[in-house]
């Protein structure tokens, strides 16, 4: 099931890159913008996957496992609005793009952080329970 996911994500990033190229950018940067975005999508629709999993099996939501995912998919969507906003407008917008990817990575840490300590709080309860 996850090779289906990651092969439907790439098969729809190459296409977009390939029926709206990046502009202002040569063969070679444009191809690197293309399969940056891929890999995004990929990990997009890797984050995607993961929920469904998480709501079948009817799994908490608060653990580390979907704490770091989450984390990496916010990380990942910064990054990719970077190379969206490069491949559609070009450098019109360089403040932006220079600026969106360590902002989105600084709003993913709490996100990604926050399930550790929930669980180091859960088993420190346990352990004063216990005594």
């Amino acid at each position: 099931m996850v090779p289906t996911v990651g092969l439907f994500m790439l098969v729809l990033s190459v296409m977009e890159g390939a029926m709206f190229p990046p502009r202002q950018a040569p063969p070679v940067l444009a191809t690197i913008i293309v399969a940056e975005m891929a890999v995004r999508c990929l990990q997009g629709g890797i984050f995607r996957f993961f929920v469904v999993l998480v709501i079948l099996n009817s799994l908490p939501w608060q653990n580390q496992a979907f704490g770091v995912a989450l984390g990496f998919s916010i990380s990942g969507l910064g990054i990719f609005i970077t190379f969206v906003l490069r491949s559609k407008f070009g450098t019109h917008y360089v403040p932006v793009i220079q600026f969106v990817p360590p902002v989105a990575y600084i709003l993913a840490m709490p996100f990604s952080l926050s399930s550790w300590q929930t669980i180091t709080a859960l088993s420190a309860l346990s352990a004063l329970s216990a005594q």
